[in-house]
């Protein structure tokens, strides 16, 4: 086979963001994979000690299959 996934993960501040970016890259030939993911922001203080409150954090990743001819 000579393909390659590639991968990526769409972040934002917001669920409206997210959708957003998401729909920006199915346009582009993107696929989800997986749901959507939400850090809260009390997990986000948690991993980031110099992090300040904000807001939750939504990701959703998405894969693209592409011919290694065209890399």
């Amino acid at each position: 086979m000579n393909n390659k996934m590639d991968y990526k993960v769409i972040k934002a501040r917001s669920l409206e963001g997210l959708v957003k970016g998401v729909n920006s890259e199915l346009k582009k030939g993107w696929k989800c994979q997986g749901g959507v993911e939400i850090l809260k922001d009390n997990e986000i203080m948690s991993f980031d000690k110099n992090s300040k409150p904000s807001s939750d954090v939504y990701h959703q990743a998405v894969v693209k299959w592409v011919k290694k001819d065209s890399l």
